[in-house]
């Protein structure tokens, strides 16, 4: 199937648009084709974050064997339109930070800084499973900041409380992370238990019966 980001209208669940990401897209054009988008995440600015996590390769799970190089693409906003229309030029400024030595996962984006947090999943991960917080200067620059966390294990999910606590979830071991912007490290248990078996993604939302606290 073709690697690709789909939009829905949330009332109607009719699809409204698409940006692809596979061989012939203007992506593809100008870095390679996306093998497998496995986090996607918008930021304030409503510049679409996508992590590409090239599983693909049928001989090895290794980074080094991938099929293309992992990374993580940030799309601006004002080209969205262009990529789903799939115009030529429409890529040009789509940014791109590699990730040689280990495989993003789950990505989200900073209510409070507009900052983009991810994770790696990943057991060659030379981070041993890591937390990475990309700001603007590191995607003009292209390059991949030093962790935030590291030793984490295989990462999967990833999500930002308004103030600013960051959740990521382990599924091998059950736990779910919380690191709080004043620097503290808990797990999130209910009644001393690890809430599901296998947490994955994560999502955080703003119920209005909850006051705006997030859930």
């Amino acid at each position: 199937s073709e690697a690709q980001v789909l939009a829905f209208d949330a009332v109607t669940g009719r699809r409204v648009g698409r940006v692809s990401l596979a061989a012939g897209s203007p992506i593809a054009g100008r870095f390679n084709p996306i093998d497998m988008p496995n986090g996607v995440a918008f930021d304030a600015a409503g510049n679409l974050i996508v992590t590409d996590i090239p599983n693909s390769n049928p001989v090895s799970d290794h980074p080094h064997d991938a099929p293309v190089t992992p990374a993580v693409y940030r799309l601006p906003y004002a080209d969205l339109d262009g990529l789903a229309a799939d115009e030529p030029g429409s890529a040009d400024r789509v940014q791109r930070i590699v990730m040689p030595t280990t495989m993003p996962n789950g990505v989200a984006c900073s209510p409070v800084d507009g900052s983009c947090w991810l994770v790696t999943c990943c057991p060659h991960c030379a981070f041993g499973g890591a937390v990475f917080r990309l700001t603007d200067v590191d995607w003009e620059r292209g390059t991949l900041p030093a962790p935030t966390h590291v030793d984490l294990g295989m990462l999967d999910g990833i999500g930002v409380t308004r103030r600013g606590t960051v959740l990521v979830s382990t599924p091998l071991t059950g736990d779910i992370h919380a690191f709080s912007a004043d620097g503290r490290h808990q797990l999130l248990d209910v009644s001393g238990e690890t809430p599901v078996a296998m947490p994955a993604d994560i999502n955080v939302v703003y119920p209005p019966f909850l006051g705006g606290e997030p859930a």
